[in-house]
């Protein structure tokens, strides 16, 4: 069979690398061939190059690029628009939308993992945030959605959106969870400690405590200082066991020494203030609060792997507390979920010290690919980390 080129199938593709944009141009040649068995000529061409979109116009950079800057950065796309146009590049608000929602796509098994695997973690902190979401059918035209954050083990950083802030959303989260869950007063959490066979045991957080007794401090009530006090004998013993590299059974040790007489002492000064203040002032308040989780802010002197608060989750929601700030709204409740899909995709990046630039553009090129599901795991970023430091490794010169 005989062919004859016919000229090329010629497409663009607009990637970004640091540094700049670049127009990738893929060439896909063209031909006929002679088939003589039916007389017909039958028509070849190159197969077509990986697209990270279907039919779209950004490459693997430039996804990555609108990613990190919406949800590291903080840009918004509307403002992302206006950078890139500066740039020499015009795109629209609205196509940056549509890019964002297909990168969610196909980042959402990777999420989904990232969820399970902070599940599984020997300690899950979770707090949560608003985020404000347009709702045609809310009588304002929005409404106060909600972000829950689940770290595990500081490593995995698990973001789940819910359209309101019922107890329904941790307690669907959490509901094969076995072992400590450290958060903060808010009640709707006791669903998951108190349902029949319940293997999820809650872990108080004295950050949260303290602000209570700072609280009415600051309106000048004295006696909230020896609350404080207490409270910073706590921290003392973990910044010595944290300066001297203490192992978990040392520091377990010195928290029985050191921590536990400072516990026992709050404990019963709480207990002997409570029945002579009003429940309503803010001494008050900060009683009732101590009082209702002192079981639970006593489970650090059980395990020297439980931390003192749950600061590393407040941490994690500072992303969607500074994006909130610029971009203002979700468009839907579906913008809500892809939301915290890339936080948790870029959060547990951050969390492993891994560049959400870098890792995003690999691995949406090979999504796009075709990188098999029964491989997602090496996807993982602490996964995908190491991988590329052993492939660094193995190209260095003997």
């Amino acid at each position: 069979m005989e062919r004859r080129d016919i000229g090329t199938d010629d497409s663009e593709v607009l990637d970004y690398e640091p540094g700049g944009f670049r127009v990738l141009l893929f060439r896909r040649a063209r031909a006929v061939a002679d088939c003589d068995c039916a007389g017909t000529p039958a028509f070849v061409i190159a197969p077509a190059a990986d697209r990270v979109i279907d039919g779209g116009l950004p490459g693997p950079g430039l996804l990555a690029r609108v990613v990190v800057s919406k949800f590291v950065d903080h840009i918004p796309y509307e403002r992302q628009a206006g950078i890139y146009k500066r740039e020499g590049v015009e795109i629209a608000p609205s196509t940056l939308v549509d890019w964002g929602a297909a990168g969610a796509l196909m980042l959402t098994a990777l999420a989904e993992r990232i969820r399970e695997l902070a599940l599984l973690a020997f300690l899950v902190q979770s707090d949560d945030t608003g985020l404000t979401v347009l709702d045609r059918d809310h009588p304002k035209g929005r409404k106060r959605g909600h972000i829950w954050v689940y770290v595990g083990d500081k490593k995995w950083a698990a973001f789940v959106y819910t359209p309101d802030w019922k107890a329904d959303g941790p307690t669907e989260f959490l509901e094969s969870r076995v072992g400590p869950v450290q958060v903060d007063g808010y009640g709707g959490y006791k669903r998951t400690f108190q349902r029949p066979n319940a293997k999820a045991w809650e872990v108080g957080c004295w950050m949260h405590c303290r602000r209570y007794w700072k609280k009415a401090l600051d309106a000048r009530d004295l006696r909230a200082a020896v609350a404080l006090e207490h409270i910073a004998r706590l921290y003392e013993v973990e910044r010595a066991a944290d300066e001297s590299g203490a192992s978990v059974e040392e520091r377990l040790r010195m928290r029985q020494e050191y921590s536990r007489p400072a516990y026992d002492q709050l404990g019963r000064w709480v207990r002997d203030l409570r029945g002579r203040e009003p429940p309503k002032t803010l001494l008050g308040r900060a009683i009732t609060y101590t009082v209702n989780h002192w079981i639970a802010l006593g489970r650090f002197l059980e395990d020297g792997r439980l931390p003192l608060d749950n600061g590393e989750s407040e941490r994690q929601l500072r992303k969607v507390a500074l994006g909130r700030a610029n971009y203002l709204f979700a468009g839907s409740d579906d913008g809500g979920k892809r939301a915290a899909t890339f936080y948790t995709v870029v959060g547990t990046c951050l969390l492993n010290g891994v560049d959400p630039f870098a890792y995003l553009r690999d691995v949406f090129a090979k999504i796009a690919a075709g990188w098999p599901s029964t491989r997602l795991d090496e996807l993982l970023p602490p996964n995908w980390a190491a991988a590329q430091q052993q492939a660094q490794q193995e190209a260095r010169p003997a």
